[in-house]
């Protein structure tokens, strides 16, 4: 739509009572420059009094106070004044002069009002189709939870993994230890862990196979450590020093030999140092006096 060269004003605008008012708050004369740079702009659009550019972007408070070249704070005391006065309608964050037919058309008001409430509608609607997306997949992540949750129960609190119920009892213990930790079994590797835990059964007896098992889970291990069912129910030691002699001999370790002096060498090597010190600290003395 081609811009209009005119605006239509009257002769006595300054005896209008708005304006009359304007001119008596701060900064009247700019508020005043920035309604003339208003109907001027809507004439360069001739789009009815509406202040969309391009017929799809809606001027901003940001996009005026450049064009008109006035900070933000002279434009927003303005914009508020002329709404107040009923001078502008901002309908859906759209700036509208709603007596434009007394100076160019008005014929473009509705058709634009028509169009936000329209755009208005067509976003709510992505709005809620968008959330109904999400509560449909949280509802099957958390339908998935709850299987997951059911099967791991079924695993743990219904199956009988061993005769022996303190056994038994101890191993769910030890498949809770491992949810906790977020670390659950898959079924293969649960089965392989039922297979392991039956030959260390027959290899070392049932109350060494729960001690091991309490011993893992009371350390925090990740694992079922069976050097605990190999060695006694040993604890690990944190350095050669202080490992216990079935440790070094499982790890083929040898503690480092501690060099001991005798009370007659002891004695040696202090006299030694003593002479070596006694006597270059009085000659160093002599050579400087």
């Amino acid at each position: 739509m081609s811009d209009v060269k005119w605006i239509k004003i009257v002769t006595d605008i300054f005896d209008d009572e708005k304006i009359l008012l304007i001119e008596q708050l701060p900064d009247a004369d700019s508020v005043i420059v920035i309604w003339f740079k208003l109907l001027c702009l809507a004439g360069k659009q001739n789009n009815g009094g509406v202040f969309i550019m391009n017929n799809r972007v809606p001027y901003t408070l940001q996009m005026l106070s450049t064009i008109f070249r006035r900070k933000e704070s002279i434009v927003t005391l303005a914009l508020k004044t002329f709404e107040e006065f009923g001078m502008i309608e901002i309908v859906d964050c759209v700036i509208t002069i709603p007596n434009w037919e007394k100076i160019q058309s008005i014929s473009g008001l509705d058709s634009i009002r028509e169009k936000a409430r329209l755009r208005q509608a067509k976003y709510r609607e992505n709005q809620l189709l968008l959330l109904n997306t999400k509560d449909k997949e949280e509802e099957i992540k958390n339908k998935n939870k709850n299987i997951e949750s059911n099967v791991t129960c079924n695993v743990t609190n219904n199956v009988t993994y061993f005769e022996d119920s303190n056994l038994n009892s101890t191993f769910i213990s030890w498949l809770e230890y491992k949810k906790e930790k977020r670390q659950a079994y898959k079924p293969k590797g649960l089965e392989a862990l039922v297979t392991q835990v039956k030959k260390k059964v027959d290899e070392f007896g049932v109350d060494t196979v729960i001690n091991t098992i309490q011993q893992s889970m009371s350390c925090n291990y990740q694992g079922i450590i069976w050097n605990y069912a190999r060695n006694g129910s040993k604890p690990f030691a944190k350095t050669v020093k202080q490992s216990p002699e079935w440790l070094k001999n499982y790890e083929n370790v040898d503690e480092p030999k501690k060099e001991e002096l005798t009370p007659e060498e002891a004695k040696k090597v202090m006299e030694k140092l003593k002479a070596k010190y006694e006597t270059k600290i009085p000659e160093a003395l002599k050579e400087r006096s």
